[in-house]
């Protein structure tokens, strides 16, 4: 051994030892590691491939000199192939060509038995001269056409695997830079200094640094592990995941033309053309049927619902319309997500026709019952003008009460049967309570409103609720002079706080204003309120104090408000 030798092969020593490790973390991991067999095809390759070099440094027997030569190429071999199938599967791509596969597996393993070959057929050794140039130099077997065409496709490999790593980090930001970035330090000093070897350029001449850079190799991963989830938060390919989303998606330009479009969408649509690219949707889409309607100020997200006959059927498909925004309110493009709602649809007509076959059985039945109700207190007041005994007055008079009460509860049936009868939507609060403030006049009240921009996804009944709390205020506050409407918000929504400065509740009266019967003098009470309210999960209670005024807190949770702010021209 050449003494001076003994530093090089020491970090041989630990390279081979590092890399080793790390194939069986790899190992252990390949389940859930993308490209885990490959890393430790690679790893385990390094590992021979730095302790076969320090062989070779270490000894002056020319067998174990060859040994330790066949062995690197045969890592050289290995390597870039690992390389390539670890870079496709990190990046999500697989192999995608399996011929491109099976060549890659067999060519490689052609080159290095001819250059094995090469390295132990004895004329070649003595034509090389082991005696004159130094036996574990490269050098020597750098002069055949064969090594050359093999180094310039294991190259090859390499910068395949390199460029469809950074192709899979296309505009890396936060936690994805950190790791292109560790695994680039990783994976470039080896294949560098190899070429540096190769060439000649190398500082230490005869000396093959690659194996010994993957200890830099090893500390790059451990930091992009450690710092950056490296191999267990990875990035995905776009276009895969493009192909693969259940729903439909058409990405447009800002003339309407198509720029990308999956097949979901493809089939959603029933288009048959092959090449949609730079179409324009007006192609396939009817103008009415396009959720896009440009504004000179600003473009909001829109939907709209059509129709499609496909397999003898008919479809229904919403299209929802994003713009895509370069600068606020000028789109360059849009989204369009398609949904098929189909059966959706289908249930909600379903629901309607019944929905109308029930309201129209029950308005019949009420019709009928009023009709009788209405011929019993009739005859009840005939009953009563001409019996004169004192008892049966009185209990002519129970049965006139107790028809009107049952007629009371009939009528009420007729503003309860509206609930639910129509979609919830989004309902802008103050016009709404603004509208009712102008119906109900009183001049002499004082309203603070403040409620901008605040939207509540509820029944269209809701205006009955707000119409009703002001009537109570009027008829019942006795005193009231001012109305607050405002909303707080809270860690599980909004609260919409309703206040007036009248004689209040009674705290004996608290708990059953929102019973059933509460309230039935003007048809509905605050027991149908609360269960309009109800319907989308809004929640309704009475707060105030007894001769300081009533306080009503209507409960909003979250995704059942929004807060939608009117953008102007003016910036």
């Amino acid at each position: 051994m050449i003494w001076e030798t003994i530093p090089i092969v020491l970090l041989l020593v630990v390279s081979g030892s590092l890399t080793l490790f790390y194939s069986f973390i790899f190992w252990r991991t390949r389940a859930i590691t993308p490209g885990g067999i490959p890393l430790t095809a690679i790893m385990t390759t390094v590992t021979f491939w730095s302790w076969s070099s320090a062989l070779g440094l270490s000894t002056q027997n020319t067998v174990l000199m060859i040994i330790a030569r066949v062995i690197e190429y045969l890592a050289i071999a290995i390597i870039p192939v690992a390389f390539v199938q670890f870079s496709m599967l990190y990046s999500g791509r697989g192999w995608q060509y399996e011929a491109l596969g099976w060549a890659l597996v067999s060519i490689i393993p052609v080159f290095t038995g001819v250059l094995l070959a090469a390295v132990t057929i004895d004329p070649l050794i003595s034509q090389v001269g082991y005696q004159q140039v130094n036996p574990y130099s490269l050098y020597a077997f750098t002069t055949f056409p064969v090594f050359w065409i093999f180094f310039s496709y294991a190259t090859l490999l390499m910068l395949t695997g390199i460029i469809i790593i950074i192709q899979c980090y296309q505009s890396p930001i936060g936690i994805f830079r950190g790791q292109i970035a560790f695994l680039l330090i990783a994976i470039i000093p080896p294949y560098f200094l190899y070429i540096a070897y190769v060439f000649h350029i190398s500082p230490f001449g005869i000396v093959d640094l690659a194996p010994i850079s993957y200890i830099i190799t090893i500390i790059a991963l451990s930091a992009g592990i450690e710092r950056y989830d490296l191999f267990d938060i990875f990035p995905i390919e776009f276009s895969s995941i493009f192909r693969q989303i259940p729903e439909g998606i058409v990405i447009l330009n800002g003339k309407g033309r198509i720029i990308e479009i999956n097949s979901t969408a493809i089939q959603m649509l029933g288009i048959t053309e092959r090449d949609l690219i730079a179409d324009n949707i007006k192609k396939y889409l009817q103008p009415h049927e396009i959720p896009i309607h440009h504004k000179t100020e600003l473009e909001t997200e829109r939907r709209q619902t059509i129709q499609r006959e496909r397999d003898g059927s008919l479809n229904y498909i919403d299209i929802q319309c994003i713009p895509m925004l370069s600068k606020p309110g000028k789109p360059n493009g849009h989204i369009m997500v398609l949904t098929d709602v189909t059966d959706h649809k289908l249930t909600e007509q379903s629901l309607n026709v019944a929905r109308k076959n029930i309201n129209l059985l029950t308005s019949i039945t009420r019709h009928d019952i009023l009709n009788q109700l209405t011929a019993i207190i009739v005859h009840n007041e005939i009953l009563q003008s001409a019996v004169t005994d004192s008892g049966l007055i009185k209990s002519i008079k129970e049965l006139d009460r107790a028809a009107k009460n049952i007629r009371r509860q009939i009528e009420f049936t007729k503003e309860f049967q509206k609930l639910g009868e129509n979609l919830p939507q989004w309902i802008d609060i103050q016009k709404l309570f603004v509208h009712h403030q102008e119906d109900l006049g009183y001049q002499y009240i004082l309203y603070s409103i403040h409620l901008e921009g605040l939207e509540v996804f509820a029944d269209p009944l809701i205006d009955l609720v707000f119409y009703n709390l002001l009537q109570n205020s009027v008829r019942f506050g006795e005193k009231v002079t001012s109305i607050r409407l405002f909303y707080l918000q809270q860690l599980d929504g909004i609260t919409i706080v309703y206040e007036d400065n009248g004689v209040g509740i009674p705290v004996k009266e608290k708990s059953r204003i929102f019973e059933r019967g509460s309230g039935l003098t003007t048809g509905f009470g605050l027991f149908f309120s609360k269960e309009i309210l109800s319907i989308t999960g809004i929640t309704i209670k009475e707060t105030g104090k007894a001769g300081s005024g009533a306080r009503f807190e209507i409960s909003v949770p979250w995704g059942k408000f929004r807060l939608v702010r009117e953008t102007t021209g003016s910036q």
